[in-house]
């Protein structure tokens, strides 16, 4: 096993709390949550779990995929996305109740603020891949689906993204009857995430890790 640099372990760090600060800011905008999280956060809106719990359950499905494609070529230390899937999760809830008193008041600030949370998770996305360490089993399941079908990360991602979107809409009015917890702000974030991603590949310096 390829040994782990403290300069690894602290932009993978700093990649998951920028991917977890992203989706609580998102989801603050009142537009709609991200809809790599839209799934969860619909589902805990009608549901006893919370945002951070439902994430985590999800996530350990995407790790299951994960397996499935990789098979004998999956890496056993991304096991370890078990343990940061469970930090993930929790920073999601600290700053959901960080952030519980941030409601914009014009629309405008909601569509900035739902920006920025974008460019946050895309830049911890970014992070997360650079490292070449871990990610969160979300992201490391689309890169897996990339890799296998051979397309780019954030190319991928906008699909994936998507799917999830539309499956949020169908458990939304399933559990409420109408749309709720899946916006513009969603459908804006499924196309914004993935660009971004490819923005910052193309254009953030590399930097060295060892």
């Amino acid at each position: 096993m390829k040994q782990v640099t403290p300069k690894q372990l602290l932009c993978f760090t700093a990649g998951t709390a920028l991917n977890a600060l992203g989706i609580s800011l998102v989801t603050k905008a009142y537009l709609g949550t991200s809809p790599i999280s839209s799934l969860p956060f619909v589902l805990s809106l009608g549901l006893t779990p919370t945002f951070g719990e439902l994430t985590f359950a999800f996530n350990m499905l995407f790790l299951v995929g994960q397996i499935l494609l990789q098979r004998r070529n999956f890496p056993m230390i991304q096991l370890l996305q078990i343990p940061v899937t469970v930090v993930f999760s929790i920073l999601i809830d600290l700053f959901m109740h960080l952030f519980r008193h941030i409601k914009p008041e014009h629309y405008l600030l909601s569509l900035i603020l739902l920006f920025c949370g974008c460019c946050v998770m895309a830049l911890g996305i970014t992070l997360s891949i650079r490292a070449h360490f871990l990610m969160t089993p979300a992201d490391a399941f689309v890169r897996a689906l990339a890799d296998y079908r051979s397309r780019p990360f954030g190319s991928v991602k906008v699909r994936f993204d998507t799917l999830l979107m539309i499956l949020a809409v169908i458990c939304s009015f399933h559990l409420f009857g109408r749309f709720r917890g899946v916006r513009e702000g969603t459908l804006f974030s499924s196309f914004l995430v993935g660009n971004i991603i490819n923005f910052y590949q193309r254009h953030l310096p590399e930097f060295e890790l060892s």
